[in-house]
């Protein structure tokens, strides 16, 4: 059976209020991707249930928004956020794209999961003397 294709929510500017903080949303102006980071579990979960995001996209290797999230909510007492980019209305690409997650102050548990859920990652960065963990996929 042939999956749907995803219909995004063209509201650009409800986006970016939510991706970019107030400062940034001066700075845009034009622009045709635009990188992020910081997004919190919060903001990611209505991005997905207002249709910015698709929790299904897959890019090379990236996994899912889907599986970003489930990780964030697995460990939802953690300062964990999301980053990634944002392309604009007018290419015919548009959407949002998780690349990675970030997180500080962090559990060992959640640096262990970290480690394990991301190892295939590009970049991956886990210091369990600093408690800080860092993946990234290009």
């Amino acid at each position: 059976m042939e999956q749907e294709e995803f219909q995004y929510n063209l509201d650009v500017k409800r986006r970016d209020s939510l991706i970019f903080r107030e400062q940034e949303l001066k700075d845009l102006r034009d622009y045709s991707c635009e990188n992020f980071n910081g997004l919190d579990r919060t903001t990611f979960e209505t991005l997905i249930n207002e249709r910015f995001l698709d929790p299904d996209e897959r890019v090379n290797e990236i996994p899912t928004a889907r599986q970003f999230l489930d990780f964030m909510q697995r460990h939802s007492g953690e300062k964990i956020s999301a980053l990634g980019y944002a392309v604009c209305v007018e290419r015919s690409d548009y959407r949002v794209t998780i690349e990675g997650l970030e997180g500080e102050q962090l559990s060992h548990e959640a640096l262990v999961d970290f480690s394990n859920s991301f190892e295939r990652a590009d970049e991956l960065d886990v210091d369990f003397e600093n408690r800080k963990a860092r993946c990234w996929y290009d």
